[in-house]
């Protein structure tokens, strides 16, 4: 996202800060890092565990570079603790700042009422901020005299198309045991918000109906070992693929096998889906998507016209998942229409220009 964003930022001289990358991802890391049109700069922002406050690092850090190079605008996507730095360099210093935030900080920051204090504090002296989904923006809404005028809803979009072969098609889908019959996928991250779990409790009654139903989940996460557990127990192995982490030519492939996407997010006290780009991402190979109500999906997710929305009970996405079953046709012109909205909307180029409109203002 940050990438995206920071490649589209025009008529100001851009320096990204970030962390050392780990030694595993150092060599591919720079090396994107010398294509980027942009500089970057890499530094260790944290202390080690036994230095108190280990953010007192990025402090050093933001006021080496402050100094060195007198810029006239920050912009984190970390509201605790970075956020907290910015808001002290705007007291001590002046420096207005932005800030950027994806959902699940807000919920994290409003657990303790010091963090909650100064997550509202530093939200009221921002210049502006940039939020991933109005479902987002509606989580800071409840803050007393906080300016929504000065919130800029910029979406998340897909990158481009990684090509493949037919052939290579061909390759993949005979690696991962995918012949005929109904595909769905899941993809991303297999943490419990996800919800994959309850696609895969859903399916010894799906395949009483649907016998040549496969479900494939792609990706990696801590709840890996719990989803694999639950395929065994129901005895889903012929029925249900977890293939693990994908790259991005695997990733095209699986789109285009699949007939649609789900992901039946759930909302936990400090986690949340704050849009859910895997959604465009499936519209932009016209796949349609199942989505809950659960965080930000209703905007990815045009109800009955680019894919399903359902309520939050096991009930609600068994009809679902049936609804797009039972009704192919139905399924491949949502597919369209949700192809023609990731064209029209879900560009890079287009969203990022609301933020590029704020700095004009700001200029």
């Amino acid at each position: 996202y940050l990438k995206n964003v920071a490649r589209r930022i025009s008529g100001y001289q851009l320096i990204v800060v970030s962390d050392n990358p780990k030694d595993n991802l150092k060599s591919r890391d720079l090396f994107f890092d010398n294509k980027e049109p942009y500089e970057i700069i890499r530094k260790n922002l944290l202390f080690p565990k036994l230095i108190w406050p280990r953010w007192g690092k990025a402090f050093l850090v933001a006021f080496g570079i402050m100094m060195r190079r007198n810029p006239i605008l920050f912009i984190t996507p970390n509201i605790l603790p970075i956020g907290t730095i910015l808001y002290i360099f705007k007291i001590l210093f002046r420096i207005p700042y932005a800030i950027n935030l994806h959902g699940m900080d807000i919920k994290l920051a409003k657990k303790t009422g010091i963090k909650k204090i100064l997550l509202q504090k530093i939200l009221k002296s921002s210049k502006f901020i940039i939020v991933n989904s109005q479902y987002t923006k509606n989580q800071i809404i409840e803050i007393k005299s906080l300016d929504l005028k000065k919130v800029i809803v910029v979406y998340p979009c897909p990158d481009e198309i990684t090509p493949i072969s037919e052939t290579d098609l061909t390759l993949l889908k005979n690696k991962w045991s995918i012949s005929s019959g109904t595909v769905i996928l899941s993809l991303g991250r297999l943490v419990k918000r996800k919800g994959f779990d309850r696609v895969v409790d859903l399916m010894p009654l799906l395949l009483q109906k649907y016998p040549d139903l496969l479900y494939v989940i792609a990706g990696d996460g801590p709840e890996l070992e719990n989803i694999a557990k639950k395929i065994q127990q129901l005895q889903l192995q012929n029925h249900v693929r977890l293939i693990g982490k994908v790259t991005n030519v695997e990733r095209t492939a699986l789109y285009k096998i699949c007939n649609f996407f789900v992901m039946p997010a759930k909302e936990n006290d400090s986690d949340v889906e704050g849009f859910g780009i895997v959604y465009i991402e499936a519209a932009e190979f016209g796949k349609p998507s199942i989505g809950s109500r659960a965080g930000g999906a209703e905007e990815a997710i045009i109800n009955g016209e680019t894919g399903l929305i359902y309520g939050t009970s096991e009930d609600d996405l068994r009809f679902a998942l049936k609804t797009f079953l039972d009704n192919k046709n139905y399924v491949i012109e949502l597919g369209n229409r949700a192809k023609q909205r990731v064209t029209q909307e879900f560009s890079w180029g287009h969203q990022v220009q609301k933020l590029n409109n704020a700095l004009e203002k700001f200029r």
